[in-house]
């Protein structure tokens, strides 16, 4: 089963403005992904680095949403030594911190594919799996794991 990890802007896209098209897109494509993840057709992965940007939501309703998904998960993944020396390297490439922590775990959690709608993260590349925004994920999906 292909196992995915969300970053904290996926779950946050569907609460975002609605009114660039783009925007939308990228809302169904998000939720389409979290209704696989219910269905039990794709695995997520999470991590202590999401756990640690959702509390610090100040919207109650994002949180609840996304526990909702933490308890979907099927691993959550500490930062380790070794979390964070794969962080520091992709930080070489310009990423920031917490991005690349959240990289990091997502390859630690031997995830295939990182979503993410941050445009910052999608021109990096991350030898051990694809980094991809949720349009183009749907496209992978229902190509090769219907």
């Amino acid at each position: 089963m292909v196992r995915v990890y969300l970053d904290n802007c996926c779950f946050n896209r569907p609460f975002d403005d609605q009114s660039r098209l783009s925007v939308r897109l990228e809302t169904e494509a998000v939720l389409f992904i979290q209704q696989k993840i219910k269905e039990a057709k794709v695995e997520l992965a999470w991590s202590s680095i999401l756990d640690f940007e959702i509390k610090r939501s100040p919207f109650e309703t994002r949180r609840e949403v996304t526990d909702e998904f933490r308890q979907l998960a099927c691993s959550v993944v500490d930062v380790t030594s070794a979390t964070e020396h794969e962080a520091r390297q992709l930080q070489s490439q310009g990423l920031a911190i917490i991005d690349s922590l959240h990289l990091a775990s997502a390859v630690s959690a031997g995830c295939d594919y990182f979503i993410t709608v941050d445009r910052g993260i999608l021109k990096n590349q991350v030898p051990k799996m694809a980094v991809v925004n949720p349009i183009q994920f749907v496209h992978i999906y229902e190509e090769n794991f219907r």
